[in-house]
């Protein structure tokens, strides 16, 4: 191989004229700030290992699930989550619980989809004092997209694979007034892959909705309905490391009965309120889902659970009805924190 490098001086013309004025119109880079620690942080001041995919790398790379992200993630591994549900290990350590929406908990055994998301932050290293004692020594905190004032625009993706999988989302938000808009995140999958007895769908639907209250105060209203089914397919048992052919073509389960579905109402609350101090209360999160009829609010400073259970109590066919809340409120800063914790129990 022969390079030849040539160097090059150039002379500018001398210009006695006024320079031409250049108007840049900037945006929120949202890859630049971290938000899975409660409030919005610069990157360099995260105290632990970081990774930020963003909305253009999950459509750039055709991503389609959490376990798609993971697999290009240093020092984190995805499990197989006995089929129904994301499960994710962090140097090591399995866990189904680590996961965060806007900040705020979502343990929800589940596949998470990723048509809603402008980003997804993995962090990776101790964080007992911002998530608590029983953290798995990381966390997947996925950020949603939310209306944008004074602009308009819309994407319509479509996706299919060799097994027949496919997959198609909306996005598009519109200015409804002078100080509002609406933003409509929609997607459709077909699930299918290299198993033959494997197959299912995901619908969802997430409108949101932007008012700015005054310079300092804005408003975020979220509703998301989620409805997934999926077989439940485990595999097939292994010998010396391979999987054992004459089992190949035999499923593990009843193809009519092993299903996962997961089927929600999400509703979502953000007040956000800057002062002069730049600290900001966003307080967000109801959740009701149908399965196990339970309701949830959870947010920064509040949070809120209430189960509603009905059980047979044998050898009666009497049924009781517990209500229990848990309201919890969070004050102050990291070093020095005030919990307020009252519990009501209604039976």
């Amino acid at each position: 191989m022969f390079n030849l490098s040539v160097p090059t001086t150039i002379f500018a013309q001398e210009n006695s004229s006024d320079p031409e004025e250049i108007i840049v119109k900037g945006k929120v880079l949202y890859s630049d700030q971290v938000t899975a620690l409660k409030t919005p942080v610069p990157i360099i001041d995260v105290p632990q290992t970081l990774s930020i995919v963003t909305d253009e790398d999950i459509r750039k790379q055709g991503f389609r699930e959490l376990g798609d992200i993971v697999r290009y993630t240093p020092g984190v591994n995805t499990s197989q989550g006995e089929g129904h549900r994301d499960s994710v290990v962090f140097r090591g350590v399995r866990s189904t619980a680590d996961f965060y929406l806007d900040g705020v908990r979502d343990d929800v055994q589940y596949y998470r989809s990723l048509y809603n998301l402008e980003q997804v932050e993995i962090l990776r290293g101790p964080n007992a004092l911002l998530f608590g004692r029983g953290g798995t020594g990381g966390i997947i905190n996925r950020v949603t997209k939310k209306a944008v004032l004074n602009d308009a625009f819309g994407s319509f993706d479509m996706g299919a694979d060799t097994f027949g999988a496919f997959d198609f989302a909306v996005d598009y938000n519109v200015q409804t007034g002078e100080n509002s808009a609406l933003r409509i995140n929609f997607h459709s999958d077909t699930l299918e892959n290299h198993r033959d007895f494997f197959d299912g769908d995901r619908y969802g639907f997430n409108p949101t909705l932007r008012v700015q209250i005054s310079p300092q105060t804005t408003l975020d209203l979220s509703y998301e309905h989620a409805d997934h089914e999926r077989f439940i397919d485990r595999g097939v048992p292994t010998l010396n490391g391979e999987p054992v052919e004459a089992f190949e073509d035999i499923v593990f389960g009843d193809t009519d009965t092993n299903l996962q579905t997961l089927r929600a109402d999400i509703f979502r609350a953000n007040v956000s309120h800057a002062t002069r101090s730049t600290m900001v209360l966003a307080p967000e999160r109801l959740v009701v889902l149908e399965s196990s009829k339970r309701l949830m609010l959870r947010t920064g400073i509040l949070q809120c659970e209430a189960w509603l259970d009905q059980q047979e109590l044998w050898p009666t066919e009497n049924s009781e009805v517990h209500l229990s809340l848990q309201p919890d409120m969070y004050f102050g800063c990291i070093a020095k924190e005030s919990r307020l914790h009252p519990t009501c129990n209604l039976t």
